[in-house]
């Protein structure tokens, strides 16, 4: 025999047919045509040789030559293609069966694969940074703010300050390295119309820190930051594609934020996470990097806690002497009234942030449908064993070899596997994108995420291997199996004990379900709860433009008033808005303050700590405009402006805390050493969510606060109607003064209203989602065995029909005696369910987890649908002719 390599497949004279097809102009068919050629000339080698493998005599290839195939390998190929036929013509015969395996396999295997892989994704995969696991996120703590009315949430989450960051950099022995960032918002002018981006200000060892490398140009070097930083920009990834159309050459181009020049030394690699300031979980969307100082923002402040410390751990690790140290170069950096400490944290939780426990208790919904997927999968395999057994009774009786029956019945449970498995993947290709696209902010997912291929072969492997183990139980029950008696068995006679192993499975199907549909329910009432929460303010009809306004542009107090006046008048004359106001911070946007003050006449000690409240600073008609309820004195007006005595509004909840019991009209707080009269007390309003109850809170006039509030505003309109088409016109009124402001940030109040509760409705469209498909299923097994078992039980039927039985009678006694095992099921899954309903108790919200009305409702609808089910299957005795059942015996 000749070596392989001195083999030649192709021929001459196909190489010159090739050529010359492909010098005529027709390359991509030239290209199919010889493809096709060589694949017939390889196909006899390549046939011979996986002959000699399934013999059990591999040869090595360089001593395969020129042999013919092998008879036993044709054989075998043109067994696999008749089973492959036979499985064909089976599904064609019994359509509803075959669509339902596959169908219920690719739900199955959708959901699970888009779901884990939504979990792998934001719980599980490593950080895109080097040696994430080393990574350490540092705070400052004050636990002396536990309890507060306003600061609780706040005290273990307090950023570092400049100050704080540079004596641990400089003293710290025991990590490899630290490093802060902190997020800021400007506006980005040239190239197109002014955009408000987030710009990440950080030290220049934040890069070296996490290994992150540049895709253009150079990373910030050493000494690149701190005070003198020189005005240089790393791009975001995502901006520089967006905004730059990614230009190789934008490295060395100025670019202006804030009406500051910087240039551009690099751009940074795609999906970088990063936790901004003040959030619960990490984002990909900082648009530009610049480094700590080069905005000439002060750095001495050591109050000004706006920066995010993170580190390395060293070789020990985080150890006791670790912490004490940092404790004492962060604490210790500045004197304080409460106590303060540190919290070191791995970066991967503060990265997760709340999005684990929604994630999880998701996987736990998906995994339980998956489990219902293949116990139904089970039970219609079950449902066709008695017709099968029948079948292959036959086919040995005609001679047939068992391991040929095998094989035909393997084949077709793997081409049920294969359906549901193509099913699955175009299905969870479909859902995952669905998932990313409704997604509430937290979860931080980018639309580039695929299918992870590992969970996709895990469950098409579960799924795969439901469709065969029991779509092979006929042939396991070949070997028992009396020929003689089952060709004697009459079509229409059941066989004894056939249908338990069905029932069984069908009762398992519809407790689990249970789970699902009480977990839906308890999620629904609370959302339903939520929503009915009564914010404070009339949030329809309301739309919010958020206006930053530069310090070079406006550096005093006065000309940032002047242009807000002039604004608002310009805003007011648009056709059809009906009133014009403004907040520093609007309800539900996620921006807002709080502040100290002291009581006149109750000023407390040098040293100690005064009462704090929420602030907000309004121009006038702002409580008016959101229809929030004057309840004494009165609001903000126009004439309380700059040279007017200093007033103040505050909320209910803010007099009944600190003037309980009387009026505060006329009372006096100092803030900053400067009195200021309460003039009004409003209606409480929610600001954060739905859930948290009014905190204290206080109002005062935008023409009269402190510069540093006036650099900013949302502006509030309200419009007679479809405030979303009157956006084009106010943004022209406000180019018409200041083109160069940027007005990209426009939303409704209502959308942020409901992104309150954006979470909790995702949580509960997926959950209900899950519960859907599960019962579903369980009605389509309980129906499926019903009617599979009446249809092996006609002759008795019809025997009892012709000796005088009522139909309805014999549907009831049907009914009655499947209701039994889909009871069992269902009050089996409500103890199940009962016992694990606490779980979910820190999702919900105005309702018990052991809510009665939630248990009976569930357990009502999945006996109302296993009987609706049952009925469907067992109306056909109805229709059932007992002399025609007796002749066809």
């Amino acid at each position: 025999m000749l070596p392989i390599r001195q083999r030649e497949f192709v021929s001459g004279d196909l190489r010159e047919e090739y050529a010359k097809r492909r010098t005529e102009g027709r390359r991509f068919a030239a290209d199919v045509w010889y493809a096709r050629e060589v694949i017939r000339s390889i196909r006899p080698w390549a046939a011979g040789w996986v002959g000699d493998w399934l013999r059990g005599r591999p040869r090595h290839l360089a001593t395969v030559g020129v042999f013919r195939p092998r008879a036993g390998v044709e054989a075998r190929l043109d067994a696999v293609a008749r089973n492959v036929r036979f499985a064909s013509r089976a599904m064609r015969r019994r359509p509803g069966h075959a669509s339902l395996i596959a169908l219920t396999l690719a739900a199955g295997i959708g959901a699970t694969t888009a779901i884990f892989t939504i979990v792998d994704h934001v719980l599980l995969r490593p950080l895109p940074y080097d040696r994430p696991d080393e990574l350490v996120m540092v705070w400052n703590t004050y636990p002396g703010w536990q309890g507060h009315e306003v600061l609780d949430k706040l005290w273990d989450r307090i950023s570092l300050s400049y100050p704080e960051y540079a004596r641990w950099r400089e003293e710290q022995t025991s990590f490899e390295a630290v490093a802060i960032y902190g997020t800021i918002e400007a506006t980005l002018t040239g190239r197109g119309d002014p955009t408000l981006v987030t710009i990440g200000r950080h030290s220049a060892s934040l890069w070296s820190l996490l290994g992150v490398t540049t895709t253009l140009g150079r990373m910030t070097a050493d000494g690149e930051s701190g005070p003198g930083a020189p005005a240089v920009a790393l791009l975001g990834h995502e901006i520089w594609t967006r905004r730059w159309g990614g230009d190789p050459g934008v490295v060395g181009t100025p670019v202006r934020l804030a009406d500051r020049a910087y240039t551009v030394i690099g751009v940074l690699p795609p999906r970088l996470r990063f936790l901004p300031v003040g959030e619960t979980a990490a984002t990909d969307r900082i648009d530009i990097w610049i480094p700590v100082g080069a905005d000439g923002a002060g750095l001495d402040d050591r109050g000004h806690h706006v920066y995010q410390g993170i580190a390395r751990l060293g070789e020990a690790g985080l150890t006791p002497a670790a912490i004490h140290e940092t404790r004492q170069l962060v604490t210790g950096a500045r004197g304080s009234s409460w106590s303060r400490d540190v919290r070191i944290t791995p970066r991967r939780e503060e990265e997760v942030g709340g999005s684990r426990g929604p994630l999880l208790l998701l996987s736990g919904a998906v995994a339980i449908l998956m489990l219902i997927a293949c116990v139904n999968v089970a039970t219609l395999f079950l449902g066709s064993v008695t017709g099968r057994r029948a079948e292959l009774a036959t086919k040995a009786a005609l001679g047939a070899a068992r391991r040929r029956l095998v094989s035909q019945l393997t084949v077709e449970a793997l081409t049920y596997g294969v359906l549901g498995i193509v099913g699955g993947v175009v299905l969870g290709t479909w859902a995952l994108k669905l998932l990313i696209r409704w997604a509430p902010p937290d979860l931080a997912m980018h639309a580039g995420i695929g299918l992870d291929l590992r969970i996709l072969v895990f469950a098409s492997g579960l799924g795969l291997l439901t469709s065969l183990v029991f779509g092979l139980l006929p042939a396991f029950l070949l070997r028992r199996l009396d020929l003689q008696g089952e060709l004697r068995r009459s079509p229409g006679r059941s066989l004894a004990g056939g249908w338990k192993a069905q029932r069984v499975l069908v009762g398992a199907q519809f407790g689990l379900s249970v789970i699902l549909v009480i977990g839906t329910g308890l999620l629904a009432r609370s959302l339903a709860a939520e929503v009915a929460v009564d914010p404070g303010f009339e949030s329809d009809g309301l739309l919010a433009i958020d206006v930053t306004l530069p310090a070079e542009a406006y550096p005093t107090s006065e000309s940032r008033s002047a242009f807000v006046r002039s604004v608002a008048d310009r805003v007011a004359a648009v056709p059809g808005v009906t009133a014009v106001t403004g907040v520093s911070a609007l309800p539900f946007s996620g921006r807002g303050g709080s502040s100290s003050f002291d009581i006149r006449g109750r000023e407390v000690p040098d040293g100690e700590k005064g009462p704090e409240a929420l602030r907000r600073s309004v121009l006038p008609g702002f409580h008016e405009a959101l229809g929030v309820q004057l309840l004494e004195g009165r609001t903000i007006e126009s004439a309380d402006r700059d040279g007017t005595p200093p007033v103040i509004v505050v909320s209910r909840a803010m007099a009944d805390q600190f003037w309980p019991g009387r009026s505060p009209i006329g009372e006096f707080i100092v803030r900053d050493g400067q009195d200021w009269e309460i003039v009004g007390v409003v209606a409480d309003v929610l600001t954060e969510d739905l859930k948290t109850p009014s905190q204290p809170m206080f109002y005062t006039p935008f023409h009269q606060e402190e510069p540093g509030w006036r650099s900013s505003l949302s502006l509030v309109v309200r419009a007679a109607a479809n405030p979303g088409s009157l956006i084009p016109e106010i943004r022209h009124a406000v180019w018409e003064l200041d083109g160069a402001l940027a007005l990209d940030r426009v939303e409704s109040v209502p959308s942020l209203l409901a992104g309150a509760t954006a979470a909790q409705r995702y949580r509960t469209f997926l959950l209900s989602l899950f519960a859907g498909l599960a019962t579903l299923l369980s009605a389509v097994g309980v129906f499926g065995v019903v009617a599979r078992s009446l249809l092996n039980r006609t002759r008795d039927l019809g025997i009892r029909l012709a000796l005088g039985a009522v139909p309805r009678r014999l549907i009831t006694q049907e009914m009655g005696r499947e209701l039994v095992v889909v009871g069992v099921g269902v009050f089996a899954g409500l103890a199940v369910a009962a016992a694990c309903a606490g779980l979910l108790r820190r999702f919900l919200y105005g309702i018990s987890a052991h809510d009665p009305m939630t248990y009976v409702v569930t357990v009502a609808l999945l006996i109302g649908l296993g009987a609706l089910a049952t009925y469907i299957a067992t109306r056909r005795i109805v229709s059932l002719d007992p002399a025609s059942v007796l002749r066809a015996d």
